[in-house]
């Protein structure tokens, strides 16, 4: 008997009204409807044999991972410079720590590239984009007990505007004219001019929520936040160890994990051999001549993703022959584009097409609203 995800034990019985009872009872295990248990004993007496009930109870254990223990991360970007301050994360390191495990923003990044709800729950623009309200997610809890409130909110995206702070986010929240609490549950953004685009710039990776002093300021120092994990041990660029926040507001797979530890290991070679010899359970980063190595490896699974990373082939516009329109496009055919991306990218990655806004973005134009521009030598 074959034993494959695609395995269906209701071949096993004759009669088609018990063949559909059994898919049924399949399709509600697989799913997580009722136990290992009551599925095998309810298959057995719709005529099933123990070994075909016990092939598929054993291939949904095997695909469905298990909540808990440690994950062990090995990342770039660390540097032993590194501080809490949101508003100073530099790389894929404290990124990963701070908004990633530690302390959300108001709004996240969806799978298809839209804005999303985070620690704001919905909003609301007016004035032609130029004000915005945002509805607070009522309930969520600090690290240290404080439940987060507009003010909270209001001071963490008011820090990076202040000039003396010299926070990298300051340009993604220059067009702010003012963020005024509107009771506890809400902030009411003013913009300089409208701009759709708000939920999104507040996702920026600088744009942390952390709990207000009282006073105007944030405390960064302590590394409170109110996400998934709490901050327990940090050496900085080196190590960082945080564990599962009981009372974080998302039961999902944000917090899948009792404990994350994250290590700094800036070298490819290192990581890759950390990941090979089991010192971490997941890299990232990998170099594209490296990739197919790793998917070779058993037991070892590679997801790739589109950033907005570019390679770029750029021309002085203001020295000949590049002062010329007809040049400049002649340039553009005569790059066979799908060439460099197979040999040089090893396939890994996308035809930018001359535009900056790839498909990582939402609102990326298609080949069909954009063709792609033909190897023409």
């Amino acid at each position: 008997m074959e034993n494959n995800d695609k395995h269906d034990i209701s071949a096993e019985v004759s009669d088609k009204e018990t063949q559909q009872k059994v898919k049924s009872l399949q399709s509600s295990f697989m799913s997580g409807g009722i136990s290992r248990r009551d599925f095998v004993a309810t298959s057995m007496a719709l005529g099933v044999s123990l070994a075909g009930a016990t092939a598929i109870a054993n291939q949904a254990e095997a695909a469905t991972p298990k909540q808990g223990g440690r994950l062990r991360v090995g990342i770039t970007g660390g540097a032993t410079s590194d501080i809490l301050d949101p508003g100073k994360i530099l790389d894929a390191y404290m990124i990963n720590v701070s908004m990633g495990q530690v302390r959300p923003n108001m709004t996240k990044i969806n799978v298809d590239g839209s804005a999303g709800g985070d620690l704001a729950e919905s909003w609301e623009p007016s004035n032609g984009g130029k004000t915005w309200k945002f509805n607070l997610r009522k309930g969520v809890e600090f690290h240290n007990g404080k439940t987060m409130d507009s003010t909270d909110i209001a001071d963490s995206i008011r820090y990076h505007t202040v000039e003396a702070n010299g926070s990298g986010g300051s340009g993604v929240v220059s067009g702010i004219k003012s963020i005024k609490e509107d009771g506890k549950d809400a902030v009411i953004i003013e913009l300089n001019e409208g701009n759709g685009d708000l939920p999104i710039l507040l996702s920026d990776y600088h744009l942390n929520i952390c709990p207000s002093k009282g006073d105007g300021n944030i405390d960064w120092e302590s590394g409170v936040g109110a996400g998934p994990y709490t901050l327990e041990e940090h050496e900085p660029g080196v190590r960082t160890l945080t564990k599962k926040f009981a009372n974080y507001y998302n039961t999902g797979n944000d917090s899948f994990f009792d404990e994350i530890e994250t290590l700094g290991i800036n070298d490819p070679t290192a990581r890759m051999a950390a990941l090979s010899t089991g010192a971490v359970d997941a890299i990232n980063n990998v170099p594209a001549k490296t990739a197919s190595r790793l998917k070779s490896m058993v037991n070892v699974k590679t997801l790739i993703s589109t950033g907005n990373k570019q390679a770029t082939m750029p021309m002085l516009c203001d020295m000949d022959p590049y002062t010329d329109q007809n040049v400049r496009n002649a340039m553009k055919h005569i790059v066979n584009r799908q060439e460099l991306l197979d040999k040089i990218f090893f396939g890994y990655g996308q035809l930018g097409n001359d535009s900056p806004v790839g498909p990582a973005n939402y609102f990326r134009a298609t080949e069909d609203e954009l063709p792609q521009r033909e190897y023409d030598p």
